[in-house]
């Protein structure tokens, strides 16, 4: 019985410290649940007024611990997306600014699809982000997205562009007189 004591009085002893301190020496949970289990084998009773309060201070520990946690790895998933997105529209502005300058360069250098193919891609880029975990209403994706349409529908256009032009070409060389010369200095050889 007076060892009973012993352990009852050095388990309050070190429950009264927890709380004394209140974790101000850096107790963390799983520190603040070994002094719980300690006094627990020990012999203190569940009804001790230390153990509980220290008890609930090794809860809201838990409960802080899981909401920074919380916190962190929703920063890091919402960071992880915005690099994702970030580098989805960089590359779709690359290659709409190259699909561009190569058109401008003039009609000879247009090549029929080939703006088609580009959009193509970036949908791929969107859809491989979008697999990755990246939110289809990102902000970044839908900018993306909408330069896909733009460079499909710069494709649609440079098509008409060319067939009219090549119309015209046909027009031309139906419209051009042929004109035979008559060589008449060799004629009457």
């Amino acid at each position: 019985e007076h060892i009973d004591g012993i352990c009852n009085w050095w388990a309050g002893e070190i429950l009264n410290r927890a709380i004394a301190s209140g974790g101000s020496e850096g107790d963390d949970y799983q520190t603040l649940r070994n002094l719980i289990d300690g006094a627990r084998l020990v012999g203190v009773n569940s009804s001790n007024e230390a153990l509980s309060d220290v008890e609930n201070m090794a809860e809201a520990r838990k409960k802080e611990f899981d909401r920074i946690e919380h916190e962190k790895r929703q920063r890091a998933i919402r960071e992880r997306n915005d690099s994702l997105a970030a580098e989805v529209l960089r590359v779709a502005e690359k290659w709409q600014r190259e699909d561009a300058a190569k058109a401008a360069k003039g009609i000879e250098h247009i090549v029929i699809g080939e703006a088609s193919e580009i959009a193509g891609k970036i949908e791929e880029k969107i859809e491989t982000a979008r697999g990755e975990g990246c939110p289809p209403a990102h902000p970044d994706l839908k900018k993306a997205m909408e330069i896909a349409t733009v460079v499909r529908e710069e494709d649609v256009q440079r098509k008409r562009l060319v067939a009219a032009e090549k119309r015209k070409e046909r027009r031309r060389s139906v419209d051009q007189p042929t004109v035979v010369r008559v060589d008449t200095n060799n004629a009457s050889e």
